[in-house]
């Protein structure tokens, strides 16, 4: 069944190492466009740190964003579906956290860009002190996160190396169960992991298969192209699903099809193949 619905992962997928668009991804997403194919951001960024790559491709698609927890369009900003972490659970995340000496970024207003809030950062956390400076026009420092807190918000939010977060995850596990999602990202070259808290019915696959059914697309009709933890979801639930040559080898040994890596332009070669139908 031809591909008609195309989800693509940005970071590690989309992305080559120097956060660029290569010309070949950008020419066989404009390829695949022509072909009437739906083509989808799927990506754990905020809103606001997605739109310059639905810009740059002229995505006017919907875009999952908040590895599921938001839907929106690029064009307008309009909100189309969003599934928000309750608050109760929020806290709790946030007091576990502090036990371990971890700093919660809790990312909030899922009408606009997506606001983070934050009460501490270890400057010796260096990849979330350098993100949140880059980020600033949507960071707000607040006294203390638990008392600010007063409604749902969408994500809670931890990044350090590999080991710290990995404990954190064992720990939120043990004490919140089922009552929340845990989505992981790690980057071991960069020494750096994420983990992201968010609604138990969110992933990313819960927005792809959301897209399909707006689109009237069958899974069958479906395609995603992923390269970490976070896409496993999205990955399961498209018909066709084809991982990064640079993704983790857990994620490679899942028995997906395996395309070059994203400095060699992974998402165009496996556009070439599945969608276009060439060697």
């Amino acid at each position: 069944m031809a591909i008609r619905l195309l989800g693509i992962d940005i970071d590690g997928t989309l992305l080559n190492s120097s956060f660029q668009i290569s010309e070949e991804n950008q020419a066989a997403v404009r390829a695949a466009r022509a072909r009437g194919v739906v083509v989808a951001l799927m990506t754990g960024r905020r809103f606001r740190a997605a739109l310059p790559i639905a810009q740059t491709l002229e995505l006017d698609h919907p875009m999952v964003v908040n590895n599921g927890a938001v839907i929106k369009r690029p064009a307008t900003g309009e909100l189309l579906h969003a599934t928000l972490l309750p608050l109760v659970e929020c806290r709790e995340i946030i007091a576990v956290a502090r036990g371990l000496g971890m700093d919660p970024v809790v990312t909030v207003d899922a009408e606009g860009h997506g606001r983070m809030l934050v009460d501490h950062i270890d400057q010796e956390n260096l990849p979330m002190a350098r993100y949140l400076q880059y980020s600033s026009q949507d960071v707000q420092f607040v006294e203390d996160l638990l008392a600010h807190l007063e409604a749902d918000p969408i994500q809670v939010t931890f990044s350090h190396r590999p080991a710290r977060v990995a404990g954190l995850r064992a720990a939120l596990a043990e004490r919140l169960g089922a009552r929340i999602r845990l989505l992981s990202t790690v980057y071991p070259k960069r020494d750096l992991s994420i983990l992201d808290a968010i609604h138990p019915r969110v992933s990313k696959g819960t927005g792809l298969a959301a897209l399909a059914d707006r689109c009237g697309r069958a899974p069958a009709e479906v395609m995603a192209i992923g390269d970490n933890f976070n896409d496993l979801e999205m990955l399961q639930y498209a018909g066709t699903a084809v991982v990064m040559g640079n993704a983790e080898e857990e994620l490679k040994q899942q028995g997906f099809p395996v395309t070059a890596s994203n400095d060699d332009h992974g998402v165009a070669r496996a556009i070439e193949r599945y969608v276009l139908g060439q060697p």
